[in-house]
């Protein structure tokens, strides 16, 4: 069984891989420097999963302070378990650890959101206890992708 602990600067290159692995094409580099920012930021997160050091997934985490009322909330920014290690109970741990972090940091709640296409996640995601809303997410683009 993999080993649950929060991320490191030694992390970027494998972090960077598993990213595009879910289909967002990232740089080592690039990587790099995100994993500065949340490591210097006291709302995020990234947790590992690593077996003999080989990490296989990992879990970003974002706690939220709302303007309108006294609560927290927590969201799962990314969660991706490596295709060859998938179905081990991997991103079960990887949920477990963000929600114990997010309970940790006074959070009422932790949401996600998972692409229609991502059937499996949607199965994952509800036999661990979290439900579909019909709640429509408006989002607009700055930047038009070509």
């Amino acid at each position: 069984m993999p080993i649950v602990r929060e991320m490191t600067l030694h992390d970027a290159q494998r972090l960077a891989e598993l990213t595009t692995q879910l289909g967002y094409p990232i740089t080592s580099a690039t990587m790099l420097g995100r994993i500065h920012l949340f490591l210097n930021n006291p709302y995020g997160k990234v947790f590992v999963a690593a077996i003999q050091d080989n990490v296989v997934g990992y879990i970003c985490i974002w706690v939220r302070e709302h303007f309108h009322d006294a609560h927290r909330a927590a969201r799962i920014l990314a969660l991706v378990v490596d295709t060859n290690y998938q179905r081990r109970g991997i991103g079960t741990k990887l949920i477990a650890a963000a929600e114990q972090y997010a309970q940790q940091q006074g959070c009422i709640s932790i949401d996600l959101t998972s692409g229609n296409k991502r059937i499996d996640a949607h199965v994952f995601y509800e036999n661990l206890g979290y439900k579909p809303d019909q709640t429509k997410y408006f989002s607009k683009d700055f930047v038009t992708q070509k």
